[in-house]
């Protein structure tokens, strides 16, 4: 054999080891067609791996940025899984297959079968352990979403299986059949099983609208929940679910809004003006007004004078968006600081870190993200997530001061 061609043929294999080394060392290589990725894994008998994604989108953003490209990321996914990314928010196959596959929150990470069922599902940005564990256990075919939905259509309505699977939906973001599956399994119950805490918990889980059967039998029972659940449990549940309702017709059609609050308020509820008042604030972030951000500010903070600050988290969040710049939304700051007076809870610190960086308080907000690392090392968990934040706060630091 002439030595030339074997000394070429030595070369070519050890560029394609060094290419292969080359793709695990730079994290997951996907690609960006989902029939080429099934046809594909169907010839190597693998699972699609598929990140629906936005461009707007904030975790989806840090996935790629910080997660994917981890060697040990790459290395596990490439040799296990085909990886596509799926861009939900363009104008034509993204958006199709986000239909498809009933995509309501970003990012959703899937396992798809070569026939392109789902396998497995979960929504959110989780850190690389966090990544490898999921896709683990999604290729389990004991415990992965699709045997879980098996078991329940095989018939098993234990109590405790049916509670886990309503929350493996939810968790997978399977919410329209979570729904449907819990709207079929409360006609099969007695009256003595529906009231029930399994039933009251998965139906305020699931947010079964205010015009479902399910959320009209726990209203019109409510007296018996109570005895179930407790008094504000049910109250606070029912107040709850109007509100959902009211701000969704709200933003999608005026005139029923106006009906159903119509309705709502013949029914005398001690929460009704609350409920009212709450939806005209959030009802400006969809309006042509003028100067929304100041009418938001001021409509926020007479409803946390008179009702307490139980929504501040979402009132600072919200205006949050609203403001960038040097002590820009000082109101903001003061709302979740008296919030935490009461409650210096994980959430709260993730909200009050949050307003002191729009406000271009950064170092402020520092001290606050290691007060929430010593809690989490304090309580044995994960400061992967926190120290990503104090670092992204410093960028900005040095990026805005």
């Amino acid at each position: 054999m002439n030595k030339s061609y074997v000394y070429k043929g030595i070369m070519l294999l050890l560029f394609a080891i060094s290419s292969c080394l080359s793709v695990s060392a730079q994290g997951v290589n996907f690609g960006s067609d989902l029939d080429k990725a099934l046809v594909l894994a169907k010839k190597e008998n693998k699972l699609v791996f598929v990140d629906f994604y936005t461009s707007w989108c904030g975790p989806c953003k840090m996935l790629s940025k910080k997660v994917f490209p981890q060697e040990k990321v790459g290395s596990y996914f490439n040799s296990h899984f085909i990886n596509c990314k799926i861009q939900c928010d363009d104008s034509g196959y993204g958006k199709e297959l986000g239909e498809k596959y009933e995509i309501q929150a970003y990012p959703t990470l899937m396992l798809i079968d070569c026939n392109g069922e789902i396998v497995h599902s979960m929504a959110g940005a989780p850190d690389a352990d966090g990544l490898i564990e999921f896709v683990k256990q999604g290729m389990n075919p004991e415990k992965n979403l699709k045997a879980v939905i098996k078991r329940y259509e095989d018939g098993n309505r234990d109590k405790e299986f049916v509670d886990y699977y309503f929350n493996f939906l939810l968790e997978s973001r399977r919410n329209a059949r979570a729904k449907t599956d819990f709207t079929s399994y409360f006609k099969t119950l007695c009256k003595a099983d529906k009231i029930s805490s399994l039933v009251f918990n998965l139906s305020d889980k699931l947010s079964m609208e205010v015009d479902t059967e399910v959320f009209g039998y726990i209203e019109g029972k409510r007296k018996k929940y109570a005895k179930v659940m407790g008094e504000k449990e049910v109250h606070d549940y029912i107040k709850r679910s109007y509100k959902k309702q009211l701000l969704n017709n709200y933003n999608s059609n005026k005139q029923k809004y106006e009906s159903d609050k119509e309705v709502f308020m013949k029914k005398a509820y001690s929460f009704g003006d609350e409920v009212c008042d709450y939806v005209d604030i959030y009802g400006l972030i969809y309006s042509d007004v003028k100067n929304k951000k100041d009418l938001f500010a001021n409509r926020a903070d007479s409803f946390i004078k008179k009702y307490g600050n139980k929504n501040v988290r979402g009132f600072v969040h919200t205006y949050g968006n609203f403001i960038w710049g040097k002590d820009a939304g000082i109101i903001a700051i003061k709302w979740i600081e008296d919030a935490l007076l009461q409650d210096r809870s994980i959430e709260n610190l993730k909200t009050y870190s949050y307003i002191l960086v729009r406000n271009l308080r950064f170092d402020e907000a520092i001290v606050i993200q290691k007060e929430m690392k010593a809690i989490y090392l304090k309580n044995g968990v994960s400061t992967e997530s926190v120290d990503q934040e104090i670092k992204g706060i410093e960028e900005c630091k040095i990026k805005f001061s």
